[in-house]
């Protein structure tokens, strides 16, 4: 397990290390099972949990990036789920690996909400 914090928020910025799509099975973290689409929504799953408890949302992302392990097969499936969401910013990167065997990761910066 890598030693790194989720979240750092500085600024009224939330800056969030990179989520892949994993879910917790028997007490063992484990990559889920199915498609891209599947593992980036868990993706943003996570992220979303991870920026609510920083004070900001899924929607506050002001910049994203992520990483593809097959950049020209996954595109269409994993850009589809962010069409679900606000779009941010956002940069998409193919890669050679990614942690416990995702084909994607997402890092992000988000605003911590303005709360009146």
């Amino acid at each position: 397990m890598a030693l790194l914090a989720q979240a750092v928020v500085s600024n009224g910025l939330v800056y969030c290390s990179g989520f892949v799509g994993t879910e917790v099975v028997d007490g063992q973290v484990k990559l889920i099972e199915g498609s891209v689409k599947d593992e980036t929504q868990q993706t943003l799953s996570h992220l979303s949990k991870v920026l609510e408890a920083a004070g900001s949302s899924i929607r506050d992302i002001i910049q994203a990036k992520v990483y593809l392990i097959d950049f020209e097969r996954d595109f269409t499936e994993m850009n589809q789920v962010w069409l679900e969401v606000k779009p941010p910013a956002r940069t998409t990167i193919g890669v050679a690996t990614l942690p416990v065997g995702s084909r994607v990761e997402i890092d992000c910066i988000a605003e911590v909400s303005v709360k009146s």
